[in-house]
């Protein structure tokens, strides 16, 4: 029977600290991941996306080279009352 991979997580990374500051970052628990090798796919898998369920049978295409139209638009407001200013 074929056996299946099992996905160990890496060990933990054992670094002496160099000085001070390196030495305050000791006691911090950081995985070993080491270095991929170049042109390695780094990120998991996605699975694929199946497409969504919409249903496009309400609306039809115009001819080619149809006029489409403007979109009328909304009445303008009252223009306001700009007697009272004067420039000076």
């Amino acid at each position: 029977s074929p056996t299946a991979a099992i996905a160990t997580p890496p060990a933990p990374l054992k670094v002496a600290p160099r000085d001070e500051y390196m030495a305050a970052f000791s006691d911090v628990q950081a995985p070993d991941f080491g270095i991929a090798p170049v042109g390695a796919d780094l990120q998991d898998s996605k699975p694929d996306a199946s497409p969504p369920a919409v249903d496009l049978s309400q609306f039809s295409l115009a001819p080619v080279g149809s006029d489409m139209g403007e979109k009328p638009r909304a009445a303008a407001g009252p223009v306001p009352d700009t007697s009272h200013l004067k420039l000076q």
